[in-house]
């Protein structure tokens, strides 16, 4: 059980029990039950989590069933600026994290259930099958509204305007309840063998993922809103949007698409030198398949995805490698401003990495440095002056390819066992240069600079330490710092960076034959306000107010 800030109740339990003459069969139960409000005002949530399961352990033959299930219900949440990218100025900054941006009586419901067969058959000495098939049955439904950006021009990407540029307005709510329902499965089969000298780790994979998506959205009962300027009392200028409620539903789906997706994947890594030198060799054929039932359209692609990976293992603690990685992502349904609809083309992002990894004894390290590419494509900007509007006169389409986006980076992690193994230290750095090349915003015009909302710096440090004069006592803390991003491509505007701070404990006890378990923390322990920077597709560039100091205390009893 536990307690988190403000006044959140948490219940847990996991039970289970194995049977037979080698406790080859098991069950087990286990769930969590959350429910109150957060240092937030006017957010609260009503969390309930259930999960059953039954397996089979044999000597060569294992079988699992799973059934999951998850509802969260929240009120007040979803508190985000939106479309900062126009912004004619830099964003406010952050408020407290007390401070919500939306009213109490914004709400959002999930809701999931999972059901999962899986197996691993020790086929023969050398090789093994596994496989499995699940099927997700999920619902997100509720009320949409957030601050939006205001132009230079007063114009959003909402329908409503404000008087001036560089205000937020809360735009009109609307309901949405998009269903969700996925059918997946997959068989593997591995094994090794040698030829020679040279050894063969092969596997081969087949998976089948077939997905569908729903989607109903509803109006607002009026047209109201409420203007925010930047020096305003935010949180008092939003408390004047009363029950403005959305009431009425459209007459049908505004979205109702299918995708399918089947995938072989074959690969065969070749040691050679005693395992010295290591080379993957594969691929992956993708056959992906979209149909939109609402607008009458479908299209598929299908395609090779090649991967080749290569590893230097002079001794048992070091590793040098590098890979390159092909993906093939599912087209689309693009409609532009005139009604034109068309099935947009697949697209191929790919990825390289090399990196090293050393074992010192005490402490491990690796560095690794990585690059993703992945093409951008026309949103359908019809307007006069759009890059789009020139495009499509020449014959282009909404969904068509143009420019791309670019992420590199390099990684540094270490962490270590010291003192015994009673002090275990981490530390994580990396460096992201992101970066977009004639790639259409969410205006439909081509733009060449930086991507938005990612953090140059992130940094993070932590460390767990078993005390030397309390038994069963452990004193843990983490320092995460994300250096400044930018809310346009242009980098006219940067949100700022922040550090969060996080303290805990931990106190494990024997009652009995039992074990007790008594754990606590302090999150964001100075209480900093800080914007927590999101992007959406293109350009769009959201901020979540950062949450507050919160509490929280769990105590576990195993028996």
């Amino acid at each position: 059980m536990g307690w988190f800030s403000n006044n959140r109740a948490q219940g847990t339990f996991d039970l289970g029990q194995r049977f037979g003459e080698n406790k080859e069969f098991g069950v087990r139960a286990n769930g969590k039950l959350r429910h109150g409000d957060t240092p937030r005002h006017g957010y609260s949530e009503d969390n309930k989590e259930f999960a059953l399961n039954a397996d089979y352990r044999g000597e060569k033959l294992r079988v699992a069933f799973d059934s999951i299930y998850a509802k969260r219900k929240t009120n007040g949440g979803r508190a985000r600026m939106q479309d900062i990218q126009n912004a004619n100025g830099r964003l406010f900054d952050a408020p407290d994290g007390k401070v919500n941006l939306l009213p109490s009586w914004n709400w959002q419901n999930t809701v999931g259930r999972t059901n999962m067969l899986t197996f691993e058959w020790d086929a023969f000495e050398n090789a093994q099958i596994t496989g499995g098939i699940g099927y997700n049955k999920a619902r997100y439904y509720g009320t949409l509204i957030s601050p939006t950006i205001c132009g230079k021009d007063g114009a959003s990407s909402q329908t409503a305007t404000c008087s001036s540029a560089n205000q937020y307005h809360t735009g009109t709510a609307r309901l949405t309840d998009q269903y969700f329902r996925t059918l997946s499965m997959n068989l593997t089969a591995r094994g090794e063998f040698e030829t020679g000298p040279v050894t063969h780790n092969w596997s081969t994979a087949f998976d089948r993922i077939i997905r569908q998506r729903t989607t109903i959205n509803g109006s607002a009962a009026g047209k109201s809103k409420v203007e925010v300027k930047a020096n305003e009392n935010i949180e008092s200028k939003l408390a004047s949007f009363r029950a403005d409620y959305p009431n009425s539903w459209a007459n049908s789906a505004n979205l109702d698409a299918n995708i399918k997706v089947n995938s072989l994947a074959l690969s065969d890594t070749l040691g050679f030198v005693d395992n010295k030198y290591r080379l993957t060799l594969g691929g992956r054929f993708q056959a992906v398949e979209y149909t939109n039932k609402k607008e009458g359209k479908s299209g598929d692609a299908k395609r090779f995805s090649p991967m080749l990976m290569a590893a230097w293992v002079p001794q048992p603690d070091l590793v040098v490698y590098g890979n390159y990685m092909e993906d093939l992502e599912p087209a689309d349904i693009k409609t532009d401003d005139d009604g034109n609809t068309t099935m947009s083309k697949p697209r191929v992002s790919r990825q390289f990495e090399v990196g090293v990894r050393k074992n010192w004894g005490d402490f491990v390290t690796t560095l690794n440095a990585f690059q993703i590419k992945r093409p951008g494509y026309w949103r359908g900007n019809t307007k006069k002056g759009t890059d789009f509007a020139v495009y499509k006169a020449a014959g282009g389409a909404a969904g068509d390819k143009q420019g791309f986006e670019r992420n590199r980076g390099i990684e540094f992690n270490t962490y270590a066992n010291l003192l015994n193994k009673t002090l275990r230290p981490s530390f994580g750095l990396m460096y992201l240069q992101s970066t977009v090349k004639n790639y259409p915003n969410a205006a439909d015009n081509l733009v060449n600079g930086v991507q938005v909302a990612n953090p140059r710096v992130i940094a993070k440090a932590g460390v767990e330490w078993d005390t030397p004069f309390a038994k069963g006592l452990t004193l843990n803390g983490n320092v995460s710092y994300f250096g400044k991003s930018y809310q346009d491509t242009q980098k006219q505007y940067a949100f700022p960076s922040y550090t969060l701070v996080d303290v805990g404990a931990r106190y494990k006890t024997k009652l009995g034959k039992n074990t007790l378990t008594v754990s606590s923390s302090v999150e964001n322990l100075f209480n900093k306000n800080y914007w927590q920077v999101q992007r959406g597709q293109y350009d769009r560039s959201f901020a979540v107010v950062g949450m507050p100091r919160t509490y929280w205390l769990k105590a576990e009893l195993d028996f």
